[in-house]
């Protein structure tokens, strides 16, 4: 059975209050389940965790709904709270840093609810954007790293085919020369081919690019 998300829980905790309340009123468990989208079985699980039953007498079914109400109404207040305190939080900023920007907006007829959903808006695709932005960092990082290991496992078989490269080029030119019937100095191309080779052995890169 695959388990709740928090996000999941969270919803169905919203709604449990209400949920019990309507239960206690004797309305269909099935109904309930329905409208509030959470199996049956988890409705019985939590009634029986949180002391609720319809076999109560009226008396007792009557203070668990007190309850649920006012675990409601903390709730709400605490929510309320919430949003004064933020409300007055951005509003005392925007109102001693922006509000020249602001009286500008509502100049052109946007009003304070339509200039806060575009700042939300624009601070969430902001976030989300610097998101994919060190995501994409972390994957090029990754693949860089992934890049210098191949290459340092990569790099002796290289080296040789590289090694291997100057030899054949030399004994090519020189057959190229005899066919040609110019004479050439053994010694001086034995020079030659160490200079490269010893070049290749202190900067492999240099020569690559000045000899390849």
């Amino acid at each position: 059975m695959p388990s709740v998300t928090k996000a999941e829980r969270a919803r169905r905790e919203e709604f449990l209050p209400e949920a019990a309340r309507r239960y206690l009123e004797n309305e269909d468990i099935e109904l309930i389940a329905k409208e509030f989208d959470i199996p049956k079985k988890s409705l019985y699980y939590h009634f029986q965790k949180m002391g609720i039953s319809r076999k109560k007498s009226a008396k007792e079914t009557k203070i668990v709904l007190k309850e649920i109400s006012k675990a409601r109404e903390e709730e709400l207040s605490i929510q309320g709270e919430k949003l004064v305190t933020i409300a007055m939080g951005i509003g005392g900023v925007i109102a001693n840093r922006y509000l020249p920007m602001v009286d500008a907006m509502m100049g052109d007829g946007w009003t304070l609810e339509f200039i806060a959903e575009q700042l939300m808006d624009w601070y969430e695709n902001k976030t989300a954007i610097e998101r994919k932005v060190s995501n994409l960092e972390i994957d090029n990082a990754n693949l860089n790293a992934a890049i210098v290991q191949a290459y340092t496992m990569a790099e002796p078989n290289f080296r040789y085919l590289l090694q291997t490269r100057i030899l054949d080029d030399f004994a090519k030119r020189a057959l190229q020369y005899k066919a040609a019937g110019i004479r050439v100095s053994p010694k001086k191309m034995t020079q030659a081919m160490y200079y490269d080779l010893l070049m290749l052995d202190v900067n492999q890169d240099k020569f690559i690019q000045t000899v390849m």
